[in-house]
């Protein structure tokens, strides 16, 4: 199993990806797009419902029913992940 959390494995995902990239001729992706409260608010409401919880026993409805703090939390959690360059071992 690849460890994903070193910097020779992220530089070969990073150079896959934007060799990928070179042929999509859609929306392009920057470095400096972020995971900000707004996109997250507006995303959180379009989640499908009904379906199964996920290994955690969580559904869309926990996020489309709970504290609208979560979702600030929520957006500055993946703003760390996005600027540390890591990815919690449990998410892989």
């Amino acid at each position: 199993m690849h460890s994903y959390n070193n910097e020779k494995r992220r530089d070969i995902l990073r150079e896959d990806y934007c060799n990928l990239r070179a042929n999509y001729t859609g929306f392009t992706v920057s470095d400096q797009l972020v995971f900000n409260t707004e996109l997250n608010s507006k995303i959180t409401p379009e989640l499908k419902h009904g379906k199964a919880a996920d290994i955690d026993g969580l559904t869309s409805e926990h996020l489309l029913f709970s504290h609208p703090v979560l979702v600030v939390i929520i957006s500055r959690l993946f703003q760390l992940i996005v600027h540390s360059q890591y990815i919690p071992m449990q998410w892989l």
